[in-house]
């Protein structure tokens, strides 16, 4: 498992928090999410794993999302996205 990975594809450089690839894992680490914040980071997740998978050639087995700190309201909208989208979630302290 690596964290905190750079990677070059063509002109862009990929950054993912999570990243092994035996499992092929991909996540996305948060310290705190806030509403407004949700589904820009989940898509930009799902953007990692698309990439990821044109780069490596292989499906991403396992992807993960990782938050510190939210709020009820966030934690379950979270959970719904999770759901849908077959990520791991692991939530932290959930306030309100």
């Amino acid at each position: 498992m690596d964290v905190d990975v750079r990677l070059r594809w063509g002109a862009e450089e990929l950054e993912v928090d999570l990243l092994c690839e035996d499992p092929f894992l991909v996540g996305e680490v948060k310290t705190y999410l806030g509403g407004e914040e949700v589904d820009g980071e989940v898509e930009k997740l799902l953007e990692k794993k698309k990439r990821l998978e044109e780069i490596y050639g292989k499906r991403v087995e396992y992807l993960v999302f990782a938050v510190g700190n939210t709020d009820k309201s966030v934690a379950e909208k979270l959970r719904g996205i999770a759901d849908r989208e077959n990520i791991l979630l692991f939530v932290g302290r959930v306030s309100g």
